[in-house]
């Protein structure tokens, strides 16, 4: 099991990295739906009920994912933070009350083990890369964003990216996918 979600997270990192290439690209339109996710949370984060799970031993990664959730919202955000040996990721999904992604964000960061800093009691590896992307899910249309919000037009790439980030959405889910519909039903 290990070893497939080796692959996952190489192909999924690939992908990313496709993302951060030249590809066809437009300027992203302020309408487009899934951005307004991360506008709303970021100003209402207080309304939120917030539930912390571990998702230690995901392969090489340890980490947590955080739910956010709230009866005045009509969707929850799963924030998953997984912390690698030469690159942590900060994937998260904005979904409806039954874990329909309707909008995610991925960054990777890349770092260099061998320059760190101290603060406090804390060492921090030098960031030598940071790859962001997001997926909006329109009705029946998806759609690829890079880390400017430029929309990425290669159907292939937003095909590959859209499988990539479902199949680790649902991976990650798998353990706590009844306590989460739960607490969310029940909020």
């Amino acid at each position: 099991m290990k070893i497939i979600r080796t692959i996952i997270l190489i192909i999924i990192l690939l992908g990313q990295n496709s993302c951060a290439k030249e590809h066809k690209k437009k300027a992203t339109d302020p309408k487009i739906k899934g951005f307004e996710f991360i506008e709303d949370f970021s100003l209402n984060k207080s309304v939120f009920n917030e539930k912390l799970f571990e998702a230690n031993n995901y392969s090489n990664y340890n980490g947590e994912l955080k739910v956010f959730f709230s009866k005045e919202k009509n969707y929850i955000i799963l924030d998953y933070i997984l912390f690698g040996s030469d690159h942590n990721l900060y994937l998260t999904y904005w979904t409806n009350k039954d874990l329909k992604i309707k909008f995610s964000r991925s960054i990777t960061q890349y770092l260099n083990k061998g320059n760190t800093h101290k603060d406090k009691d804390e060492t921090y590896a030098e960031v030598t890369a940071v790859i962001s992307s997001y997926l909006s899910y329109e009705n029946s249309s998806i759609k690829l964003y890079d880390g400017q919000k430029n929309e990425i037009l290669d159907a292939s790439i937003v095909d590959i990216q859209k499988k990539q980030s479902e199949t680790f959405f649902n991976d990650l889910i798998g353990d706590n996918i009844f306590s989460i519909h739960s607490m969310v039903n029940n909020n």
